[in-house]
């Protein structure tokens, strides 16, 4: 038989990490000659184990060593490098903490990217994707939908007489109404539906996997708890209505542009025929 196998299921808040001063705060290099009381010491919580599980056995005799070091790519901490060995030396220090440096500053670089990336493609008065977020992520929908034969829906929205807001309460209080707005769709829609603003006051909502029933239906239910959605603003709550076109991804069109094009032309019809209202790109092409 196997050595059993042990698991903690728990979870070590930061701050009640022992060492969080020393290192996170005071940016201090720990040197430890004695592992089994570093870690009991860092994770009190492995004691639960019991000693029969202790994962610092040392069946070789010798005392392992090592580092707590914090992680500093400028000016702020932002981790904490934990190494060990039974060949370290507290002269070891000056090269840790170079490795150290090193690896704060690739982790810094990365999450900097990550944002320059993420800021490139997100609308920064919703949080929603803006035109450019939208196509790309777009492109790899109808990928992928191609791939594994599956449908796709886009929903063109538009807010019903948005000039109105914003030359009866300011354009301040029109963003106000758009974040509004977005937060809503945010919230009542599904977690791989896809929202990004293309306009002033005119969204798409990329529905993988939904036919053009099943986008209809969401368009609906959208329609309805936009109109119950409530801002509130200095000059009190205002409620709009949207216009929505909806559009399925057929053997007609090349890439999104063509979707959103044919939800577009639907959007168009709801606006022309009385605003507030769903149409359906089915129903103008059947006619």
């Amino acid at each position: 038989m196997g050595e059993p196998v042990y698991q903690l299921d728990s979870h070590l808040a930061i701050e009640d990490f022992c060492f969080y001063n020393d290192v996170m705060n005071h940016k201090s290099s720990i040197f430890f000659t004695d592992f089994d009381e570093m870690i009991g010491a860092a994770f009190p919580l492995l004691d639960q184990l019991g000693p029969q599980a202790s994962i610092t056995e040392n069946p070789n005799g010798f005392d392992k060593k090592g580092f707590l070091l914090p992680l500093v790519p400028g000016k702020n901490v932002i981790g904490c490098l934990f190494v060990w060995g039974e060949d370290i030396d507290e002269l070891d220090l000056p090269a840790f903490s170079l490795f150290a440096s090193q690896i704060a500053v690739a982790f810094e670089n990365a999450r900097l990217l990550e944002r320059i990336q993420q800021i490139a493609i997100t609308d920064d008065l919703t949080g929603v994707y803006n035109r450019r977020g939208l196509f790309e992520i777009g492109r790899l929908e109808i990928e992928r939908t191609r791939r594994y034969n599956l449908p796709l829906s886009a929903i063109v929205m538009d807010i019903d007489h948005f000039k109105r807001v914003n030359d009866q309460y300011s354009h301040a209080v029109g963003d106000q109404v758009l974040r509004s707005f977005a937060g809503c769709l945010q919230k009542n829609t599904r977690e791989l539906d896809v929202i990004g603003r293309i306009g002033g006051e005119e969204f798409v909502l990329l529905l993988p996997g939904s036919n053009h029933k099943s986008a209809h239906r969401t368009a609906g239910r959208l329609q309805d708890l936009i109109a119950e959605n409530v801002t509130e603003t200095a000059f009190g709550d205002i409620r709009i209505t949207v216009s929505q076109g909806v559009a399925e991804m057929d053997s007609s069109m090349d890439d999104l542009n063509d979707l959103i094009q044919a939800a577009d032309r639907a959007l168009y019809r709801a606006k022309e025929t009385g605003r507030n209202k769903i149409v359906s790109s089915s129903l103008i092409n059947s006619v």
